[in-house]
């Protein structure tokens, strides 16, 4: 169908000369020397402790998922985690 185009459209579907070689800048991935990985152990003492009963009921909905928690004001972080329910 390209066959009753106009000239000047025709010259958009051309095929071009291809691209000239140029060896790598740098070594190739798989032959460059890299730095061994490293756990995440020396970090963990920088994490909040795991909690071993924690009550949230996750629901699964028409919006998502949510997680409901409803222990919250019992939290010791409720008056100063910022969302405006404060222990009464």
């Amino acid at each position: 169908m390209t066959q009753y185009l106009p000239p000047n459209l025709l010259a958009l579907f051309a095929a071009r000369d291809p691209l000239p070689f140029l060896p790598p800048a740098d070594k190739l991935p798989h032959e460059k020397k890299r730095a061994p990985y490293y756990g995440v152990a020396e970090f963990l003492e920088g994490f909040e402790p795991v909690r071993e009963h924690v009550n949230k009921e996750v629901h699964f909905g028409w919006r998502g998922l949510s997680v409901l928690a409803p222990d919250i004001a019992a939290s010791p972080h409720a008056a100063t985690s910022g969302h405006g329910l404060a222990s009464s």
